[in-house]
């Protein structure tokens, strides 16, 4: 017969043989990567481990027998965004006279230093 473990902290990481734990550290590993691929990106990263029970009820109703039990982990991490682009329209007539709208924008030259955008809008440059 398999040794029974209590649910707690300490034997989180034996449930489901490790699986759980393993997730959890995916989601905690993307947050991290998330803080170093975006360092001017200043609003909070966040990693959500939720464990539901719904008691399992004996044949009388009156008493419970077991506990389901559930996890599920999640990472959430700011939006990625760009700057807004000013682009211009032009409108014409297609072959069967309806009308096509198309939007076009200019190349910028490239820039030196790389920038980021804030939740504010504000633009960062790397070497600030």
């Amino acid at each position: 017969m398999p040794k029974s473990h209590a649910l707690n902290t300490e034997n989180l990481a034996k449930v489901d043989d490790g699986k759980i734990a393993a997730a959890l550290d995916s989601c905690i590993r993307q947050a991290l990567l998330d803080c170093a691929d975006r360092p001017n990106e200043d609003k909070a990263r966040k990693v959500t481990l939720e464990i539901t029970f719904a008691p399992i009820v004996n044949d009388t109703g009156a008493a419970m027998d077991d506990v389901q039990t559930s996890f599920s982990m999640k990472v959430s991490t700011p939006k990625l965004q760009t700057r807004d682009y000013v682009m211009q329209t032009r409108e014409r007539s297609g072959q069967r006279g309806e009308t096509i709208v198309t939007a076009s924008f200019s190349d910028r030259p490239a820039m030196e230093e790389p920038e980021f955008i804030k939740r504010d809008g504000s633009i960062v440059r790397d070497t600030e």
